[in-house]
């Protein structure tokens, strides 16, 4: 059999999915023309927005006060994730109501649970809006799995699930401990590179031959360095005397820690103990390091291959995503109607750098199928006729009759060769699936370990005592088993993924008529009370996660509000000591709806939660975290909620941190490399 027939055929248009990557038809058209055919299509378009508002029920419902009839709230929403604006609008208008879209249209905003759990469960009923797949497709190819619904998504579902079993994913640990390593080997790399190059010089005396003016007057280390083209100016030290971390507490594990193995305060008989200098910090970008090793993660997991993102300045996929899922600065008038027009993405001032992006995925998932396929040839387990397909397929049976291989492109190739139609991706579906999961697979988990990084960073006492947690491990890579048996480890990723969602909303469109229960009875705008909501075909749903992971009925008063006292803020781990009614919001994980809920809910979470723990886990044992001072983050969404520093917008998104070696607690009688470990008893709760 010819495996060739499998591969992408040779097109004069470069494409991604069914996208042509050239400009469209109407660039060819004469003006009058393609003037007549944009001003038709603008004015369906509108038709269509028009009549759905007209027949909706969402104008009877609460809505906050409109500032733009044009534009509604959108402006407002561009910048929500930094106002808390969905909660502002809940404790004003209660957990259902709307807010106005382009030219007014009416969207429905619920925070009730039993009403999100009805929508959810629903997924064929309650699809994604056009527009938000039209700009999922643009990242991920047109058939992959984010995009497609209906018996399509139903199909590739069941294709893919067994690549993300619970005992899969135990498999490709060491995957997630090796890449970790790496990182923080270069972390640490530059941290000593910091650390000579901050040491004092010796002194001379001064003369008049030696004297130099003094320097012009800068700006603090960790807001001054320039524009990061590669790994030697993402990272650069910090100025000596920055101040490593505040005082701890008397309470604190640290503190009690000091108190019991320093001997400089209480020398003991027999040994002498001492903490070891720290080393000066040294600023790093830790969103941009977090995505070269998920991805070369996914790379190794899914397709086996590596992708040398962490080693490679110049690497090619990661500028790729860079650029794909680089989020706007500000709120953008032409992004709302490239939404409803999307013959304007074609006019997108980054179109080129876009369309290069795109290329650059589809070349890589090309090579990726070419590579399997002849790696199949070669090992003499790819079929070369059709009549050896059977026994080509026994094969790959375990004794049990498992399927061997169970790796992401392992299966997408079998797909590719399977006799039933209905069980076969097309040679589109097989590169979308391909860009979809090494885009969802790396972007999602950098998003989610970088905000952990910074919520440790801005609570050190959270920080000492998961450090406190991991150090007392006796192995640098525990098992599986080992590693979720963490407790606090366990609940500061809970936390984290509560309060830092990297997906902050979900949209959905009604194909039908329907009537949407509630948990609570709500008043309409006309202080009507109502146990259900009425839904048109055609109305769109906004279902605000973030918002909904920060409700106090399920996690507490404290889950939202900010407190002034540093120590207390709503960065809480210990409240998954004692976690949430499963029953008071139906999800997927742990009460939060991060990773959704439902048919459509994420395929791939055991990967991330097992992957997120284990780059955690290696991290802090050897690194500090701490936060850059008088810089202030920002979340700015585009897909994935990515930081941006607000007195540095033009550098992009970014997330600095100071990072410095762990201080080790060195014994007299031991030699300098070892280390005391940390009693299991040092905690906050003591």
């Amino acid at each position: 059999m010819d495996y060739t027939a499998f591969l992408p055929r040779p097109t004069t248009t470069p494409r991604y999915g069914n996208r042509s990557l050239h400009p469209p038809l109407i660039y060819h058209l004469p003006l009058s023309r393609s003037f007549v055919l944009i001003l038709t299509y603008a004015v369906s378009g509108l038709a269509k927005l028009i009549v759905t508002q007209y027949f909706s029920h969402l104008g009877e419902l609460n809505c906050p006060p409109v500032p733009s009839y044009f534009w509604g709230h959108l402006q407002l929403l561009h910048d929500a994730e930094n106002t808390n604006l969905y909660m502002k609008w809940m404790e004003q208008l209660g957990p259902i109501f709307t807010y106005r879209g382009f030219i007014g249209g009416h969207r429905l905003v619920t925070m009730d649970t039993r009403a999100i759990s009805h929508i959810l469960s629903q997924p064929h009923e309650y699809p994604k809006p056009s527009f938000v797949r039209d700009t999922l497709s643009s990242m991920a190819g047109e058939q992959g799995l984010l995009v497609v619904e209906g018996e399509a998504h139903k199909r590739q579902r069941k294709i893919l699930n067994p690549s993300f079993t619970a005992s899969q994913v135990r498999e490709l640990t060491p995957i997630f401990y090796d890449k970790a390593s790496k990182l923080r080997d270069i972390w640490l790399d530059h941290i000593d590179s910091a650390r000579t190059a901050s040491k004092p010089k010796r002194h001379r005396p001064e003369t008049s031959a030696n004297r130099k003016l003094p320097p012009p007057l800068r700006s603090s280390a960790c807001c001054s360095e320039p524009r990061r083209p590669s790994h030697k100016t993402l990272l650069s030290p910090a100025t000596p005397t920055l101040p490593l971390t505040p005082p701890p507490r008397p309470d604190s594990p640290m503190f009690r820690l000091r108190q019991r193995f320093n001997t400089a305060d209480s020398p003991s008989e027999g040994s002498t103990f001492a903490l070891a200098q720290p080393h000066p910090p040294s600023r790093v970008d830790v969103l941009n390091w977090l995505g070269r090793a998920t991805l070369d993660v996914i790379g190794l997991a899914g397709f086996g291959y590596t992708f040398d993102a962490l080693v490679d300045d110049q690497n090619d996929l990661a500028t790729a995503f860079a650029e794909v899922f680089s989020a706007a600065r500000k709120f953008r008038f032409v992004t709302v109607l490239q939404a409803w027009f999307p013959i304007l993405h074609y006019f997108h001032a980054k179109r080129n750098s876009i369309d290069r992006s795109l290329r650059t995925m589809h070349q890589i998932g090309t090579e990726l199928i070419r590579n399997a396929h002849e790696r199949l040839a070669h090992s003499g387990e790819a079929p070369t006729d059709f009549d050896f397909r059977e026994r080509f397929e026994k094969s790959r049976l375990d004794s049990d009759g498992t399927l061997k291989g169970r790796d992401l492109l392992s299966l997408l190739i079998k797909s590719n060769i399977a006799t039933a139609d209905k069980e076969r991706m097309s040679q589109n579906e097989i590169l979308s699936q391909i860009s979809t999961f090494m885009a969802a697979g790396h972007e999602t988990t950098s998003s989610a370990l970088t905000w952990t990084l910074y919520a440790l960073s801005q609570h050190p006492a959270c920080q000492s005592r998961l450090r406190a947690e991991i150090s007392m491990l006796g192995t640098p890579t525990p098992t599986p088993e080992t590693l979720n048996g963490l407790r606090y480890l366990d609940m500061v990723v809970r936390e984290s993924l509560r309060l830092y969602s990297p997906v902050s909303q979900t949209m959905r469109v009604a194909l039908k008529d329907d009537v949407v229960p509630v948990a609570v009875p709500y008043q309409d705008a006309k202080g009507k009370t109502r146990e259900n909501i009425m839904i048109k075909k055609g109305d769109i749903i906004s279902i605000p996660i973030q918002a909904m992971n920060k409700i106090k009925n399920v996690f507490g008063e404290d889950a939202e509000n900010f407190i002034l006292d540093l120590w207390s803020t709503r960065y809480r781990p210990e409240r998954w000591e004692r976690p949430p009614d499963p029953n008071a919001m139906p999800t997927l994980y742990s009460s939060i709806l991060t990773f959704l809920y439902g048919g459509r809910a994420c395929i791939g979470y055991r990967f991330a939660l097992l992957e997120m723990k284990a780059f955690l886990f290696v991290l802090l044992r050897s690194i500090s975290f701490e936060n850059c001072p008088d810089i202030v983050i920002e979340k700015r969404l585009n897909v994935v909620t990515r930081p941006l520093v607000k007195s540095e917008p033009e550098r992009g998104n970014q997330m600095p941190l100071l990072l410095s070696r762990v201080p080790q607690l060195v014994s007299a009688k031991t030699s300098p490399q070892q280390t005391v470990p940390t009693p299991s008893s040092l905690s906050d709760s003591d």
